[in-house]
């Protein structure tokens, strides 16, 4: 909001410098015409005034005007608010703070009823001339909404784009019927656009410029008033209130290219890209097809709808209540839903629930006048939904009296409010268990969901509740697990309590962790180790024991003694995992190798080992054999041996001692008469084998 601001001059303060020239003002125009002005200048010249209370020389720095009633008026250094059709608007400020827009022209319009319009309506102080000048102090009305919808709209929710547009319809209606007008009259404004609507601080919408106004009702006397933009393609065939509506829709929306005044018309080159002078944009539009045709004015056609029937439309589109039936309802009687309407809003009850139930039963309007606090409750817990509604306007007291115990027994909360409209009988439980409530409440846990649980079973959730609080686990997160998975968490307890290890610690981890601690506990009993001395290191490092399983689920060792072992060794099983590996590795090798039958025994004096493998005997040459039975057990598989260091020894020694290398080194060769001959598939296996690091 716009205001005259004073500075600081010479020895003088902002504030000084203020009251010197008030005094100033006051001397030298009380009693005078109406219009006379003081100016800081005489011609170019500045012109200093002594100030009656200190006799200093002061030189003004804003002008002064005084008014009608004798009242004097700031002028913002003469600062135009705006260009009317009819003159110059400046902003003014009395001595007492209060704003207002003086309109200043050389000559009054011709027929012009603006002074008195505005002063019926009670929008202006009665109008003055003075030497030649044409006077008319407005109340200031806030910001034009062309400019406030330029600078706020893209901020604008659709809702708040929807209340500007119900408000600009209602104003026009208000002055089409004479609502506010002292004289009863009816008025039609004439020049209605953006730039003539003000918005206060407050969000009411006011019309200013009354410049081409003219009383309903009837047509124009072969003239034409308004902007061009818009005005219908013919003006002659239309009424004065027509006028107003197809100014009004476009005021809401206007086309890219339309018709009007006789022509086809664009928007400026400006406004081509942009839609923020106008309160709706093309996007709502195009979401909105029933919006849409309200609003279209591309033909220039004039429209059989009033103001008051925009307003309702647009109210009905609002709160997505736009049906053929309701529409029917609101136009049998439009005044009415429209008072109803502004009665809900002033109520505090301005939501569509209210509206849909005042549409199908009018008479509800003076119910929830009467009891207005009771639903202003359903709206502070944002249970004003029609199930809801209906539940309350059944019975009233019941409801006021249910909500005035629950505020007594500290569950004045949603979800208790909604429990019990929805359960009326939910009250004793409520009564009888309310210390299990407000321990939902402490907690932040009540939720319906929540609620519902505890009705169901009070004592369970306190049991479970006790049970936590006695491990010092009393915690919102740990309350919630018990409620959502109740039948989980007393099986995976009472597994603890069975196996004495019912410690805040595990206990923790079967929260935190239960679907961990449910696939690591099966495991565990699939092998039949589900006993206390296994489940406690699991539980001590779950992750370890994920590791342990998986490294040796890698190795192939899934007998209960290999985890039981890494389990009851955890340092032994860390040192033996390298060299299992490379054993792993080996009998990987050896395994498809010798399954495949490519390690044959050649030569004339050649000797072989039978070995196990994959449950078939094979014929192996000495070595590799050798290696096989240092890495298997009886039953042919790999296993964890005692001494996985001189196991791993044992084969690469062999393989090293039958490597290429080694025997290039010691200069053996190969004699197929006398020798033994080394096929080059085992050859190679040795080489692998004896490269290992």
């Amino acid at each position: 909001m716009p205001k005259v601001i004073w500075l600081a001059q010479e020895n003088r303060t902002a504030e000084q410098q203020q009251a010197a020239e008030w005094r100033i003002a006051k001397k030298h125009l009380t009693g005078k015409p109406p219009g006379t002005q003081l100016n800081p200048q005489s011609g170019k010249k500045v012109k200093a005034y002594e100030d009656p209370e200190t006799g200093e020389k002061i030189t003004l720095t804003h002008r002064y005007l005084i008014g009608h009633e004798g009242e004097i008026f700031v002028k913002f250094n003469g600062q135009a608010l705006g260009q009317g059709i009819c003159g110059e608007v400046t902003f003014g400020q009395t001595e007492d703070g209060h704003m207002w827009a003086i309109k200043e022209s050389s000559e009054k319009p011709k027929n012009s009823q603006e002074g008195k319009i505005a002063v019926d309506l009670g929008k202006a102080k009665n109008y003055f001339k003075y030497q030649g000048k044409h006077y008319q102090v407005y109340y200031f009305l806030g910001t034009p909404l062309d400019k406030y919808l330029k600078e706020a709209k893209q901020s604008l929710t659709q809702a708040q784009q929807y209340d500007l547009a119900i408000k600009m319809a209602r104003v026009i209606y208000h002055l089409h019927t004479g609502k506010y007008s002292k004289e009863k009259t009816s008025y039609a404004h004439l020049d209605l656009k953006p730039e003539n609507f003000c918005i206060d601080d407050s969000g009411e919408l006011h019309l200013i410029d009354y410049g081409l106004s003219e009383i309903l009702p009837g047509k124009l006397d072969n003239e034409i008033k308004g902007s061009p933009a818009y005005l219908p393609f013919s003006v002659a065939e239309a009424s004065k209130e027509e006028l107003d509506i197809i100014a009004l829709l476009r005021s809401l929306y206007l086309p890219l290219c339309f018709k009007g005044l006789g022509k086809v018309r664009n928007r400026g080159p400006a406004a081509q890209q942009l839609n923020t002078q106008w309160v709706f944009s093309s996007t709502i539009l195009s979401q909105n097809s029933t919006l849409s045709q309200l609003l279209d004015t591309t033909k220039g056609e004039v429209v059989n709808l009033s103001a008051l029937d925009i307003a309702c439309q647009l109210i009905l589109l609002k709160y997505g209540l736009h049906s053929s039936e309701n529409l029917e309802k609101v136009t049998a009687n439009p005044q009415q839903f429209e008072q109803d309407s502004q009665l809900l809003e002033s109520l505090g009850l301005n939501q569509a629930a209210y509206l849909k139930c005042m549409l199908e039963q009018r008479d509800l309007v003076s119910v929830f006048k009467e009891y207005t606090d009771k639903f202003l409750i359903l709206n502070q817990f944002d249970l004003n939904q029609p199930i809801y509604i209906k539940k309350v306007l059944a019975n009233l007291e019941q409801f006021s009296q249910d909500y005035q115990y629950l505020e007594s027994l500290g569950l004045n909360q949603a979800a208790y409010l909604k429990c019990l409209l929805e359960q009326r009988e939910s009250i004793d439980l409520l009564k009888e268990h309310a210390n299990k409530f407000l321990t939902l409440n402490q907690y932040e846990l009540n939720q319906s969901i929540y609620i519902g649980k505890v009705l169901a079973n009070p004592e369970q959730f306190n049991q479970d509740y006790q049970y936590l609080k006695s491990f010092g686990l009393n915690q919102a997160a740990y309350l919630k697990y018990t409620l959502d998975q109740h039948d989980q968490f007393a099986y995976n307890c009472q597994r603890l309590k069975d196996l004495k290890l019912n410690s805040r610690n595990y206990i923790e981890e079967i929260i935190n962790n239960p679907e961990r601690f449910e696939q690591n506990y099966q495991h565990l009993e699939t092998l039949g180790l589900n006993q206390e001395i296994y489940i406690r290191p699991m539980l001590n490092n779950p992750q370890r024991f994920g590791e342990y399983c998986q490294q040796l689920k890698d190795l192939g060792l899934n007998q209960a003694s290999d985890l039981a072992r890494a389990l009851d060794h955890p340092q032994r099983f860390q040192d033996d995992l390298p060299s299992l590996l490379k054993l792993r590795k080996i009998y990987d090798d050896l395994s498809n190798e010798i399954a495949s039958d490519r390690l044959k025994v050649r030569g004339l004096f050649a000797g072989g080992i039978t070995v196990n493998c994959q449950g078939q005997s094979k014929l192996v040459p000495r070595g590799i054999g050798s290696i096989w039975l240092e890495i298997i057990d009886k039953q042919g598989n790999f296993y964890w041996m005692k001494d996985v260091s001189a196991a791993l020894t044992k084969s690469t020694d062999q393989a090293r001692l039958r490597s290429s290398s080694q025997q290039q080194a010691e200069g053996q060769n190969s004699n197929l008469f006398f020798a033994t001959y080394r096929d080059p598939k085992t050859q190679a296996v040795y080489d692998r084998i004896s490269q290992l690091p």
